[in-house]
């Protein structure tokens, strides 16, 4: 046997020793005890001054206890939930984790040291496996899933709050954030919370920014801001009314008075996005041959003015556009024309993809033109039907 085979077989039987001896101390102090609750509870305080001691033995001295046929198991489980209290121990948690595992514990015992060491919820987990009634167990994991829910939701919160609070000293101070830095910092935000909240603040600082630089310079620099609000998402919430809105609030406030005191446009500020738009319109037609207009109330409801400068900032963007009644049409959201955007498609397609794409496209015509037969059957019997009740002539 080498010397150190013989130095550790000395240091267990010392440590074996020692637990021996406190087992008996134990003992003695559980029978002196005049009721068994007491008896429980002075034994208990006694193991965790003997584990305060010799925290290396912690778990070895409670199996000891557990083995003992003069002392309750209820010892172990109560010296269980004091050691969070203990001084020495440096691991709380993997302690309590080690005895769950190594003991022989009742259900009911393994929930209660879950319930009142407030164990953190992955070593609860844990804990439940070593439940030997398996409905308890289900029930206590579903009890921790619960916990862990609510915990997120209240962490969930507490972020959302905090980050309110920051974005609320943004929209203050945002005329001292020069734009680009607002831009990415605005960007960053929205990226690491899903927040309606957040996004309304966000917005609510966008316009602010919007408006405050149309105040001093008769415009805004919109190209920064569409990082974090697209062009089309600003005419679906109205962007320019709301910089309009905000524009009336700074407009006589002294700090945002300068040489020229520009007005605000609304107008103009729609004619800048409609015409961001208008590029993604023609791009989209250029790669794939659909002309693709956004669909909002907004879009959908522009008046003359602006359809027309729209549709020329299109045409504009792409000569290959030339049917403006189709423009018109998908502006306001009727949109009749599947078959001409199949066709348009195919034409962009490389040769060597065309015939496969063609074969996928004629199940899609068929489904278009049966679609438009069923119509015009159903506008048929429509027409006859009020005619048989005399509310209109039936004709072809």
């Amino acid at each position: 046997m080498s010397t150190w085979k013989r130095i550790q077989d000395v240091i267990d039987k010392r440590k074996k020793k020692k637990i021996e001896r406190s087992v008996e101390e134990m003992e003695n102090v559980y029978k002196d005890t005049e009721t068994r609750e007491e008896g429980i509870k002075e034994t208990a305080r006694k193991a965790i001054e003997q584990i305060n001691l010799h925290p290396e033995l912690a778990v070895k001295f409670l199996e000891s206890i557990q083995e003992s046929e003069k002392l309750p198991t209820e010892i172990v489980v109560e010296a269980i939930k004091q050691i969070p209290e203990t001084e020495q121990i440096e691991d709380p948690e993997g302690t309590i984790l080690e005895a769950v595992e190594k003991l022989p514990l009742a259900s009911s015992q393994i929930t209660d040291i879950i319930k009142e060491t407030n164990v953190s919820i992955p070593a609860a987990k844990e804990m439940t496996n070593q439940i030997p009634n398996e409905k308890i167990r289900e029930e206590e994991k579903s009890r921790l899933e619960e916990i862990e829910r609510i915990k997120r939701k209240q962490e969930k919160q507490e972020k959302e709050k905090e980050t309110i609070k920051s974005l609320k000293e943004k929209y203050v101070n945002c005329d001292k954030i020069p734009g680009e830095r607002l831009a990415s910092e605005l960007e960053e935000i929205k990226k690491k919370n899903n927040s309606p909240k957040i996004d309304e603040i966000i917005i609510q600082i966008l316009a602010r920014k919007a408006a405050i630089e149309w105040r001093f310079v008769g415009n805004t620099r919109l190209p920064s801001m569409y990082k974090i609000v697209s062009p089309e998402e600003m005419m679906e919430i109205d962007f320019p009314k709301l910089v309009g809105e905000e524009f009336e609030e700074i407009k006589h406030v002294k700090k945002y008075k300068g040489e020229n005191d520009y007005s605000y446009s609304e107008e103009n500020l729609r004619k800048l996005i409609l015409k961001e738009i208008s590029k993604h319109v023609a791009s989209i037609y250029e790669e794939i041959g659909t002309i693709e207009i956004p669909q909002s109330k907004a879009m959908n409801n522009l008046n003359q003015t602006e359809e027309q400068y729209f549709i020329g900032q299109i045409q504009k963007n792409s000569s290959n556009i030339t049917n403006i009644d189709m423009i018109k049409n998908k502006i306001r959201g009727i949109n009749n024309y599947e078959l001409e955007d199949l066709v348009d498609m195919l034409k962009k397609l490389p040769d060597n993809e065309r015939a496969e794409c063609l074969k996928i496209f004629k199940k899609k015509i068929i489904e278009i033109r049966q679609r438009d037969k069923e119509n015009s059957k159903n506008e048929d019997e429509r027409k006859f039907k009020n005619n048989e009740n005399g509310e209109e002539e039936y004709t072809h």
